[in-house]
């Protein structure tokens, strides 16, 4: 035998391959499926470090956190999400430590293995060499969350289980197994999985040229293993005695609260794009980042219209694809779209339409990895559309890579967060954080929305229930029985704007829980920042204040409305704005008005404040009037009226409508 050769046969006729070549190839293969992992995960960690959500990441990071201090998930703090989410980073917690960029290598990691998973799935169905589009569009869309991640692959594991003809119970068990280890991530996947199971198989019969039965599975074997996972779940939850908060923060909760308060029209976020037509709309930085070349904004609405508009178009596409000789396993693949279709239905801001693409792109590749060889023309308009669809977006990542120490960011240091901010919102959080008792282990709480703060802060929670968004608050009184039996000194207030239609602050989400808070707390410190303003109120009580002494701006408004946003115009001379509001809680003592303004500074104008009682017939009575001369030094600056006396008893009797006028004059 010649040196360097090494012997194998086919069809029993001897052969020779040298062994150089075949280790050549192995190493090329391992480069390509390492190249696969790293280059989307490097990239993923540069992009994603910069900025972070103070609602979903930091529900994310802060459930992982009191898990890693020994508490329970839905008894110590609620989420809607299910527990697989926060014990998948909980190891990586351990290794790296507790703060936003562990999060960030997290998620980097889930970027590198949804495009290795993505790559070798469409391969072996038959996508050839256009199976690089998965990797692709990972760069363009940026990590996609576990669960979907983890959809994918059980949709795969579907597949190959479907067709298995030996220890068909033992394969359905195996099917129901993974079926509910989905389940764990939350009740949407829950869907996402009955969706996989039962339309991959009216799919799969479809795309088959043979007799095809359920039945062949053992559905008795599945429903087993999915029985079995969901057992031992709720054995754990009853032992560990939060089976009643589980029940309704991961089943009820989303149930009653997401068809009102989450739901997005399709059609109307389709053709009104808000959040599409803003560059750089999913980092969280804080900066004002303006559009990176010509035409930035349009091609970016359109590519996500087009992303969108595939994943609504593809699941109808079998029909088509049973014409065509595909791999038949497709179907599984097939219900994966449908799935993901259910998602962009049930809301589709931008966040969920990439989450869905990334479940769309499985099927779209492979059929144009089928159709490539029988119709080059088709497949090539195929890939230019999705390569279309994808370059703005990837185009933007790779801008945020290439600009990652751009003037505007800053390092930020602090040990629970190792990321770059903004100057403007790393220097506001941190006067907030630092007015938080240095080294004091009083819990504390970010209302209604930011729960990041509380990770952040590294203090304990006063409160499991960590957000008040609407519909989400059980009991009101059980978290006002939380802040007595916790006693926190501090408490930090922000804003939802954006999150529940109609609602953007504490007063207007949970009523009862403003009227306790501003009967016990006082502002302590103050920060209009725009859409992004806080407060950190402290408790009176325990710092002997009396709140009846407090001058009107340290005391917390009974309500509060927004007047002015991005879309309103400009406020010109001889302007009347009207509000009308309930009298209630501690009565009407005085109006604090917030002034921005961006003319030259200094200057002055004049107000006038006329309050109305509105009956329900319609007719009103003057109650007071209150001139002043408000002077303007800064360009956002609050004017006090306050009463220098009590206003009629009436006032408080009745709780009556009031109608507050206020004109300007410059």
């Amino acid at each position: 035998m010649a040196r360097g050769l090494a012997p194998v046969s086919v069809d029993n006729r001897p052969i020779y391959i040298r062994s150089g070549q075949k280790v050549n190839s192995q190493i090329r293969s391992w480069l390509l499926w390492t190249a696969l992992f790293i280059v989307p995960a490097f990239l993923a960690f540069l992009v994603e470090r910069q900025g972070f959500n103070m609602l979903d990441d930091g529900l994310w990071a802060l459930g992982a956190r009191v898990v890693a201090h020994g508490g329970l998930l839905y008894r110590d703090i609620f989420t809607v999400y299910g527990p697989a989410q926060y014990y998948a980073l909980l190891p990586f917690f351990w290794i790296f430590g507790e703060s936003v960029r562990t999060l960030v290598v997290f998620k980097a990691v889930v970027a590198g293995c949804s495009s290795i998973l993505g790559f070798y799935v469409v391969r072996r169905y038959g996508a050839g060499r256009i199976g690089w589009l998965i990797p692709l569009g990972v760069l363009a869309i940026g990590p996609v969350s576990p669960r979907y991640v983890c959809a994918a692959a059980f949709a795969a594991f579907h597949a190959e289980v479907l067709w298995r003809t030996n220890r068909q119970f033992t394969n359905g068990l195996l099917l129901g197994i993974a079926w509910g280890c989905l389940s764990l991530f939350g009740l949407d996947m829950l869907v996402c999985g009955a969706i996989i199971v039962f339309a991959g198989h009216g799919f799969t019969r479809l795309l088959a040229s043979n007799a095809f039965s359920f039945r062949d599975l053992r559905i008795a074997g599945m429903l087993v293993g999915l029985a079995g996972v969901f057992a031992i779940a709720l054995l754990v939850a009853a032992a560990t005695g939060t089976l009643t908060h589980a029940a309704w923060d991961t089943v009820v909760c989303p149930l009653a609260y997401s068809p009102h308060h989450v739901t997005l029209n399709f059609l109307e976020s389709f053709f009104r794009p808000q959040g599409m037509n803003t560059a750089f709309s999913q980092v969280f930085t804080g900066e004002h980042l303006g559009p990176a070349w010509p035409g930035h904004v349009g091609l970016r609405v359109a590519a996500i219209q087009m992303i969108a508009g595939l994943v609504v178009a593809v699941p109808f596409l079998a029909l088509i694809a049973r014409r065509q000789a595909v791999d038949t396993r497709m179907g599984s693949l097939f219900a994966l779209a449908l799935s993901s279709w259910v998602v962009i239905m049930w809301r589709s801001d931008v966040a969920h339409i990439f989450a869905a693409f990334y479940g769309t792109l499985f099927v779209v590749v492979c059929l144009l990895g089928v159709v490539r060889l029988a119709r080059i023309p088709v497949a090539v308009l195929g890939v230019v559309f999705l390569v279309a669809s994808m370059v703005p977006l990837a185009g933007e990542r790779l801008w945020l890579v290439t600009h990652a120490n751009r003037s505007s960011l800053i390092q930020w240091d602090r040990p629970t967060a190792e990321i770059a901010m903004a100057k403007g919102r790393h220097e506001t959080i941190e006067r907030v954080l630092a007015t938080l008792d240095a080294g004091n282990e009083s819990p504390t709480i970010g209302w209604p929305a930011q729960p990041g703060l509380a990770f952040l802060s590294g203090q304990p929670l006063a409160t499991r229930q960590v957000t008040l968004l609407a519909g989400s608050v059980r009991d009101e009184a059980s978290v006002i029985a939380d802040l007595h039996r916790s006693g926190p000194t501090q408490l930090v207030l922000g804003r939802a704007a954006g999150l529940t239609p109609g609602a953007r602050s504490v007063d207007e989400l949970a009523p009862s829980i403003w009227t306790y808070l501003r009967s016990n707390y006082f502002v302590e410190l103050q920060i209009a920042d725009g859409a992004e303003g806080f407060q950190v109120i402290r408790n009176a009580g325990r710092s002997g204040v009396d709140l009846e002494s407090l001058p009107l701006e340290r005391r917390l408004p009974g309500t509060s409305q927004l007047v002015k946003n991005a879309q309103t115009p400009p406020l010109s001379p001889g302007v009347v704005i009207s509000q009308v509001f309930h009298v209630g809680g501690i009565d009407l003592r005085g109006i604090v008005l917030l002034v921005a303004t961006t003319g030259t500074l200094p200057t002055e104008m004049d107000m006038e404040i006329e309050i109305e009682e509105l009956f329900a017939s319609g007719s009103t009575q003057s109650l007071a009037v209150f001139r002043s001369r408000v002077p303007l030094d800064q360009n956002a600056q609050p004017s006090h009226t306050s009463f220098s006396r009590h206003p009629p008893d009436s006032w408080q009797e009745d709780c009556p409508e009031l109608v507050c006028h206020t004109g300007f004059r410059t």
